[in-house]
């Protein structure tokens, strides 16, 4: 076992010296991520706070089941900007609230039991109140909705207002609908107790007494709920950071499918498979050196996240207390991008056509794992896709950390899956190699 480990540490060291010599292939490992974060997060800053309209997730808990549930679902449908499921009464608030915090819809709307009746009692008081001259202090009915801590700042503020104009139409609508029902006996009751034979000009004197301002006063409005952790609203560097910083640990595929190919075009792979002790010893001190790699590179881009970007105008990246977990989401991610590279370094042909796929292959991942688009905002067929990106595994486990208020337990599907892809890479690998020398 010693022996193993003495060789496991000189692989190591010859990696170590190999990518000493490639001083330009490793600055661009650190370079090329910190320009992608610095450019990206600034050309998004605003952009991600002023951008929505798409088609949403929409849960509605529906626990009044009646005129104003009824109103608001109507008008919501009619908007065409969400998809509608609604639940009734057996569905609790608490519930609502975990499946939008877990990403399974982005806005919650709850509506309480007998939130029609108590409105339509509370503007009536308040329309008697009205035509004799009063005021009646009402507390308002309120709405609750809730957003997915992953949702941005424009999209919020679009939904918000959306949220607030379709429930004052449905108050005034309840309130005209009132005026026009009491209005004719107030007007009745009024005549009769001012009016003489000289009506006109006692009633032009003695006006109605009807308080506009008290009927103006708000019966309805939308209270909106913190979901998950007590975590702030996410920003763009939020998004961006972890993402991109994804997106930079899986180029770390180049570099080592790279000394692959070398290893196997200049004969060195032969040797190391005729050299006596554990085949699996180069891999592992391989390993090794990109894992360190990866964790370097992610602490500095969390680094310009939370020191570089803010001297230039964006927000600061809060880590919330999961940089151990977030380093440990790099590491799994590494682990998955190293797989990559070992099976590309063995069934590509060429360096250029390792190059060509590794390019093409880590683009597409990051375009379906959400790092250009969020996932929600996708159509539904590429939603379903996306779930086979293992760049997007890795910044769900991030949102999970960072936006949700979750802990290293809570990522385990997705490091599971990482490790998965590894795995299943590493696998392929090997069989492809002992094929080719069969």
């Amino acid at each position: 076992m010693t022996a193993a480990l003495i060789r496991i540490w000189a692989f190591f060291l010859r990696d170590i010296h190999l990518l000493r010599r490639d001083r330009g292939g490793l600055a661009v490992l650190f370079v090329m991520p910190v320009a992608l974060v610095l450019i990206v997060c600034l050309v998004q800053d605003n952009l991600l706070k002023i951008s929505g309209g798409t088609t949403i997730k929409l849960l509605l808990v529906d626990h009044d089941n009646a005129d104003v549930s009824t109103a608001l679902r109507a008008h919501l449908e009619q908007s065409g900007a969400f998809s509608i499921s609604t639940v009734g009464r057996e569905y609790p608030l608490h519930a609502a609230r975990r499946q939008v915090a877990d990403g399974a819809f982005q806005v919650g709307v709850f509506i309480p039991a007998g939130t029609s009746n108590a409105l339509q009692q509370r503007a009536r008081q308040q329309m008697v109140a009205a035509f004799n001259g009063r005021t009646v202090a009402a507390k308002p009915v309120e709405v609750d909705y809730f957003f997915d801590p992953a949702v941005h700042g424009g999209l919020r503020a679009a939904i918000s207002a959306m949220m607030r104009q379709l429930l004052a139409g449905e108050q005034a609508r309840i309130r005209l609908r009132l005026m026009r029902q009491l209005l004719p006996a107030q007007i009745e009751r009024y005549v009769s107790e001012q009016l003489g034979p000289m009506y006109a000009q006692l009633l032009a004197s003695h006006p109605m007494p009807i308080d506009g301002a008290a009927v103006a006063a708000p019966l309805l409005r939308a209270r909106l709920h913190p979901v998950g952790s007590a975590h702030a609203m996410p920003t763009s560097v939020e998004h961006n950071v972890p993402a991109w910083s994804v997106f930079g640990v899986f180029f770390l595929v180049l570099p080592l499918a790279g000394m692959l190919l070398h290893e196997r075009d200049s004969g060195i792979f032969v040797r190391l498979r005729a050299a006596p002790g554990w085949r699996l010893e180069p891999l592992l001190g391989r390993l090794m050196v990109f894992e360190i790699i990866a964790v370097i590179q992610f602490l500095l881009m969390i680094a310009v996240g939370r020191y570089i970007l803010p001297l230039l105008g964006t927000d600061v990246f809060r880590l919330h207390g999961n940089l151990a977990a977030l380093l440990v989401v790099a590491a799994a991610a590494g682990l998955a991008a190293c797989g990559f590279g070992v099976l590309l370094g063995t069934v590509a042909r060429s360096a250029q056509q390792a190059i060509m796929i590794a390019a093409v292959s880590i683009v597409i991942a990051a375009a379906l794992g959400g790092i250009m688009v969020p996932v929600f905002m996708m159509p539904q067929l590429m939603q379903h896709i996306s779930v086979i990106s293992p760049l997007g595994w890795a910044i769900s486990a991030c949102q999970v950390l960072l936006l949700r208020g979750g802990s290293l337990c809570d990522i385990v599907p997705q490091l599971t899956a990482l490790l998965a892809c590894f795995t299943l890479c590493v696998l392929l690998a090997w069989r492809c190699a002992a094929l080719r020398h069969n």
